[in-house]
């Protein structure tokens, strides 16, 4: 193989090993690969601490969005080997999800002018 050839496939692995899950073999969503974080989460959190007078439902529709986002990278980037029933999956989601709209509201509520 020449020198070129060699860096062809060192490109390709890269690109392959950012896309495809490593224990499944199956092609990871782009919004949930983990090269996709910051693109898909900076807009969203920049809507959260960046947007004047939010209202309680307008944030807890972003905190909403947020969450199932991360539920997504980590449902998407799941460890195979380390089977998780659907009902603990739901109860981290409502967890995550009651716990930020709950962190979110109590922190405008003592930070708010």
């Amino acid at each position: 193989m020449t020198v070129k050839e060699i860096e062809e496939l060192r490109v390709a692995a890269k690109i392959v090993g950012g896309a495809v899950h490593p224990e499944t073999k199956e092609i990871i969503a782009v919004p949930m690969r983990m090269s996709g974080f910051v693109s898909f989460s900076v807009p969203l959190i920049a809507l959260m601490l960046f947007t004047p007078k939010q209202t309680p439902a307008f944030n807890a529709c972003l905190q909403f969005i947020n969450q199932t986002y991360m539920a997504g990278i980590n449902h998407g980037n799941a460890n195979a080997s380390t089977h998780s029933s659907p009902t603990d999956f739901a109860w981290g989601y409502c967890s995550a999800v009651i716990s930020s709209v709950g962190i979110s509201y109590a922190t405008r509520w003592y930070w708010a002018p």
